[in-house]
């Protein structure tokens, strides 16, 4: 068993760099399989042109199915505005954006085939945001267009829509995934019109998008479909990836919306649960968004505390489905059926820094909890609460204390973020950490091509390590994320 650690950039180049299309006075025109579209020209940060083409549709999806290919168009399809999102919450606003009919890919390249150059590599970016949030739209590649490669950033349904499982058909579970899929699909089949190699497509992505990343190398839909995968931040066994209950947290949708009345340990029957299905169909799409917050657990309320409610979850066997997963990700990897491709997986060096230990430790009731009911708010605070929702549980609450005696000993919690570098180091291990390097050890044992990085760039303007996220601003002009593009030299992409 071998895998390697070293610096990320090089590396992350190095692999990246290992039809008919016309350009008329009001933009480029490419053919694609599902219709003609036309996009618009830009310029990258070193004044190179290159060609965008925004929101072509990919798939099609009725609320809580699985995707279908999207429906063919007359004429050309303008792909020069602005692209769509899924409909979702924003992390920063909270503020409800985007549509249901949102599977779209984004596509950009320095060169299309009528100018003659050999086919370029694909990157396909596969957003973050929490399985919560997000969109390919959010991030411009200006940077990745220097280089000769073609860049496509997709779409999938999040929150509720994207991962709903309630064991049929009509809502089998990781409808997200199987976006994804669909997605690769179109990609294979059309990027070739866009002077892209459909035989070097690597696919990446940051946090839970890198989670998703991980869920592709080990699902049967996606096999055949990419050469090459990056994972920033994110595997298929980070903390919460794997919902333990998804036909619990359904129904607790379910009932939110008054679509069920039976208790939500309720088995049920196929009949039963189509009509919840039938029931959510009707309901207007933000009561379905709003029914649950699937990102803030209220530590005050354990039957409440559903943050792993919007994640991926192991499907039921059922007749006429494919399934995106059918054994656990850890039990996939072990039995060696994925994908086995060149793999760079890694981290940043104070991941859970801002967004997580932080934020934890400026609450003061939280902190209140901690100091007084440690061994009941430990497994929310670091995901381990779904394995064991019983409080009472003596192994639960010894691991708790195990947790508590090795990254905090007898330290008193308190704002005034006295704690603050234990709980980064604590979160981090367990969130990031560890699962990136389990992983690529239980990857390596089949597969000699895994990579593992540590990155810890200090930022321009920062006093510690790179922390979740901000190595995004390397590879994307991500001022919609709140990166500050002014830190980021091209000397060091």
């Amino acid at each position: 068993m071998q895998f390697a650690v070293f610096n990320v950039i090089p590396l992350l180049l190095a692999i990246t760099f290992l039809s008919k299309a016309a350009v008329g006075q009001d933009g480029p025109i490419v053919k694609t399989n599902l219709g003609l579209v036309q996009g618009g020209v830009s310029v990258s940060r070193d004044g190179r042109n290159y060609y965008q083409f925004l929101g072509i549709p990919y798939g099609t999806a009725k609320r809580f199915g699985a995707p279908k290919r999207a429906k063919c168009w007359n004429g050309t399809r303008d792909a020069t505005a602005s692209s769509t999102t899924c409909y979702q919450k924003t992390i920063d606003t909270d503020q409800i954006v985007g549509d249901e009919d949102c599977l779209v890919v984004n596509v950009y390249t320095p060169a299309l085939p009528a100018e003659n150059l050999a086919k370029l590599p694909v990157m396909v970016w596969i957003h973050g945001g929490s399985f919560w949030s997000g969109a390919g739209i959010y991030y411009n590649p200006l940077y990745l267009m220097d280089e000769d490669v073609v860049i496509v950033s997709i779409n999938y349904r999040v929150g509720p829509f994207g991962f709903f499982n309630l064991g049929i058909k009509e809502a089998a579970g990781n409808q997200a995934g199987k976006d994804a899929v669909l997605a690769l699909k179109w990609v294979r089949n059309n990027i070739a019109a866009f002077n892209g190699d459909r035989k070097r497509v690597t696919i990446f992505g940051e946090s839970s998008g890198a989670e998703l990343v991980s869920q592709l190398l080990i699902s049967p839909l996606s096999q055949g479909l990419f050469a090459g995968a990056i994972l920033q931040s994110g595997t298929c066994t980070s903390g919460g990836t794997i919902n333990p209950r998804p036909k619990y947290y359904a129904r607790l949708v379910a009932s939110k919306l008054n679509c069920t009345d039976a208790p939500l340990t309720t088995v049920g029957t196929q009949d039963e649960a189509k009509q919840i299905i039938k029931c959510l169909q009707s309901r207007d799409k933000a009561d379905v968004l709003n029914a649950i917050n699937g990102l803030v657990v209220d530590w005050d309320n354990e039957a409440e505390a559903v943050e792993v409610q919007y994640t991926f979850s192991v499907e039921d066997h059922i007749e006429g489905v494919d399934a995106f997963l059918s054994k656990h990700p850890t039990q996939v990897i072990l039995d060696g059926n994925y994908t086995k491709v060149p793999v760079i997986s890694g981290v940043t060096a104070m991941e859970s820094y801002y967004f997580y230990a932080y934020v934890t430790l400026m609450n003061a009731r939280r902190v209140d909890l901690m100091n007084t009911e440690w061994n009941r708010v430990a497994p929310i605070l670091f995901k381990y609460y779904h394995y064991n929702p019983d409080a009472q549980n003596a192994s639960r609450n010894a691991l708790s204390q195990r947790v508590k005696d090795l990254y905090f000993g007898n330290t008193l919690f308190n704002t005034d973020l006295s704690a603050l570098g234990q709980m980064e180091k604590g979160l981090s291990d367990r969130l990031f950490t560890a699962n990136a390097r389990y992983d690529a050890m239980l990857l390596a044992q089949k597969n000699p091509s895994v990579y593992l990085y540590f990155f810890d760039k200090v930022m321009n303007g920062n006093k510690i390590p790179a922390t979740h996220g901000e190595d995004l601003a390397y590879f994307w002009n991500a001022t919609a994320l709140g990166f500050r593009t002014d830190q980021v030299k091209a000397h060091l992409i």
